[in-house]
């Protein structure tokens, strides 16, 4: 059994973007962009963690998994313009993300990276349960490497990842 889960972004949040169409690191001082996908634009929603179809609307707004208390870590994400089914948190990736040019960056208690790998490294699964091997690494954040951003973040089974954490 995997000794870690794979989470969305929280729904609640997802929801005040939908709801105010404001930012929520950079309040009324940014507006959230629509946009619609096109042939490669293929997300995916940090909610569903689906990947978008070619003409799906979808927001853009920064995201900073440690909250805007921590760090620089914010980074452009999609979700839809539309309510969805928030992804259910299991030990395994959807399929159509294993696809996606993905990176595993750890991290400790504090937000301090702690290492990193690609999935050309080898199996998700593997790999993550490697890193949760390290008990430094208190959470996993899944990135795009081509585009930089955040998708998800991975958190051991057993609670051990920090509010830090918890966005």
């Amino acid at each position: 059994m995997s000794q870690f889960q794979i989470e969305p972004i929280d729904a609640a949040l997802c929801e005040h973007v939908r709801r105010t169409r404001t930012d929520p690191i950079f309040g009324y001082d940014y507006d959230v962009r629509v946009s619609v996908a096109g042939p490669t634009g293929y997300g995916p929603c940090r909610q569903c963690l689906k990947t978008f179809s070619e003409g799906e609307r979808r927001l853009l707004f920064l995201h900073n998994p440690f909250g805007a208390r921590l760090g620089d870590y914010a980074a452009p994400v999609f979700i839809h313009e539309s309510s969805c089914e928030p992804f259910t948190p299991r030990a395994t990736l959807p399929d159509e993300l294993l696809v996606l040019p993905l990176l595993l960056r750890s991290y400790d208690k504090s937000g301090h990276f702690v290492d990193e790998k690609t999935l050309a490294d080898g199996d998700v699964s593997a790999l993550l349960d490697n890193q949760f091997t390290n008990e430094v690494v208190d959470v996993v954040h899944l990135r795009n490497i081509e585009a930089k951003c955040y998708v998800a973040r991975v958190v051991r089974v057993n609670g051990a990842g920090t509010d830090l954490a918890n966005r």
